[in-house]
This record gives structure tokens, sequence and C-alpha cells, in this order.
């Protein structure tokens, strides 16, 4: 390479220059200083002077174009070089014109795709933040969903056992009603008994110690008897405020879980888009 170098260099050293060209050209067929050219060479040709001057300048035109090649070929063949050192010196050539043009809109191309890709990458970092800020609230959300859930369940369990209940203490008092009733059916058929014995002059102190037996477990059954519809009450009670809670804790697992619904749809359009960038950056 580098003896081809030499001696292309040494080929188009000997060339003359544009300048020279140009000059060698307006001065063929011209007066120098004034004073008319000496003729040409005479030529052994049957062909008369005018076609000898077309093609000599034609052939130096031609050697011209060649000269200038081999510049361009010379110059891209050296390190260093740019497009600048093989134009003319005269006019710039339109290919060089049309490729800077090319280079320009490329570059600008080449911006316009950097910015654009910092813009994304900006969009994609926000998105994995609010990603990773919408998965933690989802896990906070999934742990007092399940610590609802454990004490809904509980207070199923109780609310279960409180009907059992209820219908205990309900079996128990329709059954102190009945025995209530019955006491005082036997209680009015004493009272029958008794006015029937002092009608017919009978002895009155064995009635009145039946009759106050008769009175004495009355009022047990009674007593017991309040003392059941007094709890009767209270667990009545205590099963509505439980069954109040319960609503309370549906409803409270229901707002919960639109809430979780909310956050897993934000959740997947945040993983679509950051699929979607890593699908661009692949690119």
């Amino acid at each position: 390479m580098e003896i081809w170098n030499s001696s292309t260099y040494s080929v188009l050293s000997t060339m003359p220059s544009d300048s020279e060209s140009s000059s060698s050209l307006s001065s063929v067929g011209s007066p120098v200083n004034g004073e008319a050219s000496s003729p040409p060479p005479a030529i052994n040709d049957n062909r008369p002077s005018g076609d000898n001057l077309d093609t000599i300048l034609f052939q130096l035109r031609q050697v011209t174009r060649e000269r200038d090649e081999l510049r361009k070929r010379l110059a891209l063949a050296s390190p260093g070089t740019t497009f600048d050192d093989c134009r003319p010196n005269s006019k710039p050539s339109h290919d060089y014109e049309r490729l800077k043009s090319q280079c320009m809109r490329a570059m600008a191309d080449l911006q316009s795709l950097q910015n654009q890709h910092t813009k994304t990458l900006k969009r994609c970092e926000e998105a994995v933040k609010e990603a990773d800020f919408y998965h933690m609230l989802h896990s906070r959300v999934l742990g007092e969903q399940t610590q609802l859930k454990e004490e809904m369940e509980t207070l199923r369990r109780d609310n279960a056992q409180l009907v059992r209940e209820h219908n205990h203490l309900k079996q128990n008092c329709e059954e102190l009603q009945r025995l209530h009733s019955q006491d005082q059916k036997e209680l009015a058929d004493l009272r029958l008994q008794q006015q029937q014995v002092m009608r017919e002059k009978g002895s009155s102190e064995v009635l009145n110690k039946l009759y106050d037996t008769a009175m004495d477990k009355l009022e047990g059954v009674k007593k017991e008897y309040d003392a059941l519809s007094k709890r009767h009450s209270e667990k009545v009670a205590n099963h509505n405020t439980d069954l109040s809670r319960l609503e309370q804790a549906e409803e409270e697992n229901r707002r919960l879980q639109k809430q979780m619904d909310a956050l897993l749809k934000q959740r997947d359009s945040a993983m679509h888009y950051q699929q979607q960038y890593s699908t661009s950056m692949r690119r």
C-alpha cells in the first residue's frame, strides 16, 4: 500500500492542478501577452487542425477527471482525511452535499431517538417505583384482609355458639312457660279444692299447708323463670351485638376486596408498561 501511495503521489504530483488545467484549457487557441500563439507542430494526419484540438481538449478533460478520481481514492485510502479533502477546489460535488444532508438528518433522527429513549427510561423508572409501591400496598392489604378473615371466622364461630345457646335458652323458656302454665292450672285446681273443702267444713290446716307448698313452689319457679329470662335477654343482646360486628366485618371485607381489585389492576397496568419498555429496549 505504501508503494502504491508513493507511486500514485508521484504521478499525481506530475499532473497539473485544477487551476493549471483550467489555464491550460483557456490558453489553448488564445494569444499570450498580446502575441499570437505559435501554431502547433505539424501532425502527419489528414484530419483538420480543429479536430485535433477538440481531441486534445477531450483527452485533457478525461485525464483531469481521472486525476481527480485518483486523488479521491488516495485521500480515502490515507488515514485522517475527510470528504473535504477529496472535493475539487472549484465547486463542491452534488454527491457530497447530498451525503452531508443525509448525515445531518440521520444525526437529528439519532438525537430525537436518544431523547425519546431518555424519556421512556424515566417513565419506566417511575412505573417501576409505582409498581413497587402498589406491590407493598397490595401485600399490606392482603395482610389486613387475612386478619379480617380470621376475625370474621372467629365471629362466625362465636355467633354459631350464641345461636345454639339462644335456641337452648329458648327451649328452656318454653319449657318453663309450659311448667308455669301447669303450675297455674294446678294452683287454680287447689284453690277450687280448698273452696270446696271449706264449703264442706273440712280441715283447713292441711289445705293451707298444701297451698303454702304450692305457693313456695310457684315462687321458686317464678324466680328461676325470671333468671332465665334475664339470661336470655343478655344472650339476645350479645347475639345482636355480634351480628352487628359481623356485618361491619363483612362490609370492611368487601371494601378491602374492592381496594385490592383496584390495586391489582394498577399493578397489572404497571407490569404491562414495564414489559413494553423491556420489549422496546431489546429492539
